[in-house]
């Protein structure tokens, strides 16, 4: 059967809810954290650096547990609603602290690193299954392409939006605060939006797809960790693995790096309206 727009559409509005974390994640937690709050930087880092650690094992692991689900809603489909909810609830707590808290270093390290975890975990569980429902939509290479390829556009569109409604709306600059991303007080409105955006992302495309929930497990396995550090340890030993892997590894550092301390140069040597700009060319580039 052939995929239309319209099913395109329902099923590429999951990765709005990605963007938005990764959007936010990648641009506005260190800063938040470190610059507004007050816990130090190196504790801030350290947070988001034990999350990714803890990611890199829950995604695999998240893969082999969807495969191997047997439900009446599908492999797929039951982890939607179920990541669906500690990702928004934890990404609204992540930026509901608040400064007039007089927390302690070791308590404001404990509150961003619990819903940075949980965050990511029920993104994780959202976000692995919906990857996988969009390869079993269609047995046709160039139709998989054309359908991740609208999951990637929306999900980029999902994190310009995020800066945009940030910076026009949310941190706008005044006299007290320029630019206005200093300013304390809009941030847990910046955390309930994105939550809900995520919220309704996850119910368009859980809604939208259920046409696509019966795909039968031609041979289910018994879950087996062991068996998983097994498989880990072959492609650790593939040459074509290792250099790929490290080489996009170097990358993505860079990557990050460079964008977790764009908003600490724009902060320095803009506003609120030229960051705006800044970043929707930098996206349309």
């Amino acid at each position: 059967m052939s995929i239309n727009n319209k099913q395109k559409f329902f099923y590429s509005s999951g990765a709005i809810a990605n963007g938005v974390k990764a959007d936010a994640f990648t641009f506005f937690l260190l800063f938040f954290y470190s610059n507004v709050i007050g816990l130090t930087p190196g504790l801030a880092s350290l947070a988001i650096f034990i999350a990714l650690l803890v990611d890199a094992f829950t995604d695999p692991l998240m893969g082999v547990i969807s495969d191997r689900t047997k439900h009446r809603l599908g492999r797929r489909h039951p982890y939607f609603l179920l990541g669906m909810i500690p990702m928004s609830l934890s990404y609204f707590m992540l930026f509901s602290i608040q400064t007039s808290w007089e927390l302690s270093q070791q308590l404001l390290f404990l509150w961003m690193l619990t819903f940075t975890l949980l965050t990511r975990l029920g993104m994780t569980i959202f976000d692995v299954p919906h990857r996988s429902l969009g390869s079993e939509m269609s047995r046709s290479y160039t139709e998989r392409t054309s359908i991740f390829a609208a999951r990637e556009m929306l999900g980029w569109m999902g994190g310009l939006f995020n800066a945009f409604l940030a910076y026009t709306i949310f941190f706008k600059d005044t006299p007290e605060y320029m630019p206005g991303t200093k300013n304390p007080d809009p941030w847990i409105f910046y955390g309930m939006t994105g939550a809900t955006i995520m919220c309704i992302s996850v119910l368009i495309t859980f809604f939208g797809t259920r046409q696509y929930i019966q795909n039968p497990i031609q041979h289910t396995q018994v879950f087996n960790l062991k068996l998983i550090f097994q498989q880990i340890l072959v492609a650790l030993k593939n040459k074509s693995f290792l250099i790929f892997f490290f080489g996009y590894l170097f990358i993505a550092v860079s990557w990050g790096m460079g964008s977790s301390l764009q908003i600490y140069m724009n902060t320095i040597f803009g506003s609120s309206n030229q960051i705006c700009w800044l970043l929707i060319l930098e996206y349309m580039s």
